[in-house]
């Protein structure tokens, strides 16, 4: 079950979560990056976007600018990321702070999550967890649905491995012109 702090802490920067969830037998283990979606930090994505499987868009259901801010967010994923078939990323749209009074309606919510290429949505709150596990779930349900990607995914890493070039060498130092061990010294 899903444990959180009252305290609450504004993200700055980046911050990164490990989860494991069970889908179908499956264990995943689901690296969470926080990415706070303050447009400061925006030089930076591009690192965290690079891999990515699948994201999570969060918008405040207190704020109706949060809302555009989250349309924003999913065509910058749309632009930067796709699964390694070439199919879009998988994103999820979280509508947060469902706790509180909405200035935001949600009655539309699924039109517009199919007019903007969201795989669905859900009203959570990070104060009470409301929601927030199984929005997470079925974001990683609809990954492994993807069964092919691993596919994908494995033969590039193959790729890549078989491009590796190794160095071999004493630790700490490196080898000597004639390919003996060097004496311990980097330079």
């Amino acid at each position: 079950s899903l444990v959180l702090s009252q305290v609450h802490m504004a993200t700055t920067g980046v911050d990164f979560y490990l989860r494991k969830y069970v889908v179908k037998d499956k264990l995943a283990l689901v690296q969470l990056w926080d990415i706070a979606g303050q447009d400061r930090f925006g030089s930076i994505y591009r690192v965290f976007y690079q891999h990515a499987l699948g994201a999570v868009v969060v918008f405040d259901v207190t704020d109706q600018d949060t809302m555009l801010n989250a349309l924003k967010w999913k065509r910058q994923v749309d632009a930067k990321c796709s699964l390694p078939n070439g199919e879009p990323l998988p994103v999820w749209l979280c509508a947060n702070k469902c706790d509180l009074p909405h200035e935001v309606n949600l009655a539309g919510m699924d039109d517009f999550c199919k007019d903007n290429g969201f795989q669905g949505w859900s009203a959570t709150s990070a104060k009470t967890g409301e929601n927030v596990d199984s929005s997470l779930k079925s974001l990683v349900e609809n990954i492994l649905s993807h069964g092919d990607i691993f596919e994908v995914k494995a033969a590039a890493d193959a790729e890549v491995a078989a491009e590796t070039v190794s160095i071999e060498g004493t630790a700490g130092g490196a080898g000597g012109e004639d390919g003996a061990p060097g004496d311990g010294k980097c330079c």
